[in-house]
């Protein structure tokens, strides 16, 4: 459901020399709880077509590498999605994947996942409780509670989600976006005083049909190439309208 807490502790992480939040996920099958969180009922053609969208290598510029995802576990997104008031308990997902990660150097790194619903109505809904959801007054107090305290003597001044202008890609239904910025700065008084780090993760959202995929790229100190991240969309989106 295009977790964002990785990615951003994956950045931090990155910038301060620590080790990242690894997660654990869950198995892919069956219902995964009650509340916000969204059930599972997985048919083996509906997860064939998610992974046939999701990104790959030959996706990208020379000089890219793939390894393993940085995922958000379940408590993670069920957490964010409680902190943010979206309720997923009402949709079924049939199909589901998640690219590697993608990077060049230690950034930036993209990634995309993808979700197929049992219908094309639930997976409006899904992106309807998403998009309420960031767009509230309660994401940018979410992300950093979420975090939890950064590394080090360091401490997060700004947390903000806006919602990214961009032109939608041809053969979608729907299409949403929003950044992510958050900055950590060094204690006054510490060894890390004066060290002031911001990490963007930008986060766009398709839908067509029963289907939603997401293309999550993320950036320190400034945002990830906006051309080179319209060009992965783009790559998704035909995917998706095949």
């Amino acid at each position: 459901m295009g977790g964002i807490l990785a990615p951003m502790r994956h950045a931090f992480a990155l910038t301060l020399g620590c080790l990242a939040l690894s997660a654990c996920g869950g198995d892919g099958n069956g219902d995964t709880g009650g509340g916000s969180v969204v059930k599972r009922a997985i048919e083996p053609e509906a997860q064939q077509h998610a992974e046939s969208i999701l990104l790959t290598l030959s996706d990208f510029p020379d000089g890219w590498r793939a390894e393993a995802a940085a995922a958000d576990d379940e408590d993670d997104q069920e957490a964010f999605s409680e902190c943010v008031g979206a309720d997923y308990s009402g949709v079924i997902i049939i199909g589901e994947g998640q690219s590697d990660d993608f990077a060049t150097g230690e950034t930036p790194v993209a990634s995309s996942d993808v979700a197929v619903f049992e219908s094309e109505q639930m997976a409006t809904q899904a992106l309807a409780e998403r998009a309420d959801g960031l767009e509230g007054d309660k994401a940018d107090i979410c992300i950093p509670e979420l975090l939890g305290e950064p590394p080090g003597d360091t401490e997060i001044t700004r947390a903000e989600v806006r919602e990214l202008s961009f032109t939608p890609p041809p053969g979608v239904d729907d299409a949403a976006a929003w950044q992510f910025a958050v900055t950590i700065e060094g204690e006054v008084g510490s060894q890390d005083e004066g060290l002031s780090v911001t990490a963007y993760a930008d986060q766009v959202v398709l839908r067509n049909g029963d289907t939603i995929a997401s293309v999550t790229t993320t950036d320190i100190a400034t945002p990830f190439d906006p051309e080179l991240r319209d060009e992965l969309v783009a790559a998704v989106a035909a995917r998706m309208a095949e």
